[in-house]
């Protein structure tokens, strides 16, 4: 009777040495993939010619970067009204743009171009810690053509080039969110900032 019951807990036992070697594996190859994406995503945020887009139901996004000079434009889907952001590092300029219905500007804002992603984290701890969450998946996908990691932890969703660690796919919540991404393209054009006299100064007040 006792030999019997040994011989079943020896079962348990490496059953669950088992369970837990498999659950260490993964957590190492879900942290090992985090720490590509995120030294791959740092290598594309070094480029310093760069131009961003995205693209929800509601919103569309642009942001150009050359030289220290970045400019962004935004809109709402069929709305009125749209807003260029313009920024020169250089100088220290900063502005901003509105074109309807009337065309003003202010002095301020700062644009950012959006490169990151919830599962780029720079702290090795807290990369370890999402890999170890049993709720996190990380499995090899394609989409436009390009090899990705396609990354969910509940409702949020992310498919991330292998190449560039850079998110070309976004979901969370239900809204879903396309992004594109070209280096070296961008041209003293694109980051030309808007003719000041064609519109109307408006004072901070702050």
């Amino acid at each position: 009777m006792e030999k019997k019951k040994m011989k079943i807990w020896k079962k348990i036992l490496i059953v669950i040495a088992v369970i837990i070697l498999i659950y260490l594996l993964i957590t190492l190859y879900k942290y090992i993939v985090l720490t590509k994406i995120y030294e791959r995503n740092m290598e594309s945020k070094k480029i310093t010619n760069s131009y961003y887009y995205s693209e929800t139901e509601d919103t569309i996004i642009e942001g150009w970067q050359k030289d220290g000079i970045k400019k962004m434009y935004a809109k709402l889907k069929g709305k009125i009204g749209d807003i260029e952001m313009w920024e020169n590092s250089n100088t220290g300029e900063k502005y901003v743009f509105w074109n309807e219905p009337e065309k003003r500007y202010q002095e301020g804002g700062q644009v950012v171009m959006s490169f990151a992603s919830m599962f780029t984290e720079s702290e090795k701890n807290i990369r370890l810690m999402m890999a170890a969450h049993p709720l996190l998946f990380i499995i090899p996908s394609k989409y436009e053509d390009k090899q990705c990691y396609y990354i969910t932890l509940f409702d949020i969703k992310e498919k991330i080039d292998k190449e560039t660690g850079l998110t070309l796919l976004e979901g969370n919540s239900g809204i879903e969110r396309t992004l594109k991404y070209t280096f070296n393209d961008v041209t003293d054009e694109d980051v030309e900032m808007p003719n000041l006299s064609e519109y109307e100064y408006i004072e901070n007040k702050d």
